[in-house]
């Protein structure tokens, strides 16, 4: 499967586990955990994006994503070598000014849209793919700029999966609107 809820076209969505942040009305509290989760082996994932043709991009979310910046470039290095057309989005809660070492700067280098920037509750924003209008988008390369006005502008999605193949379990995928 995938979702539309996360960026333009059929999206592949990874949530890392663990961010230091304690972002009052954050819409992944689970995620907040450094020891909790699960590892899961790059090379099987790797192959399981690779063989989702139905995709057309990889979001990445959390948690924090920089917090493992070594494991995603890893990844998205070796998706990007069987799958170059796939576009990346990732969210931080990082400023863009903040990524500066080594590991960071070389994933920078595989995404071609970052939203920064902590979500503040008090400056929330019912469009678009951020949560608070402080929260800034970074076309990091130019494979995204075509949808600047849905990324930016456009309605909010929110989507519902079920976890496992049981369906004992189900997520709500998307950024949150609120009435």
């Amino acid at each position: 499967s995938g979702t539309r809820a996360l960026g333009p076209g059929m999206r592949f969505v990874i949530w890392t586990q663990g961010c230091k942040r304690n972002c009052a009305g954050c819409v992944s509290p689970e995620f907040r955990s450094l020891t909790d989760g699960y590892t899961i082996d790059t090379n099987n994932l790797v192959n399981q994006i690779c063989n989702s043709i139905h995709i057309n991009g990889i979001t990445i979310s959390g948690g924090e994503p920089f917090l493992q910046s070594k494991e995603l470039l890893e990844l998205l290095t070796n998706i990007s070598s069987k799958r170059p057309e796939l576009d990346v989005i990732v969210f931080t809660g990082n400023v863009l000014e903040e990524l500066c070492d080594k590991n960071s700067v070389a994933l920078l280098n595989q995404i071609d849209l970052l939203v920064d920037g902590e979500y503040m509750s008090d400056l929330y924003c019912n469009v678009g793919l951020r949560g608070s209008s402080n929260q800034r988008f970074h076309y990091l390369t130019p494979r995204l700029k075509t949808f600047a006005d849905e990324i930016e502008n456009g309605a909010r999605r929110q989507e519902c999966h079920w976890v496992n193949e049981e369906r004992k379990a189900m997520v709500k995928i998307g950024i949150p609107t609120h009435e």
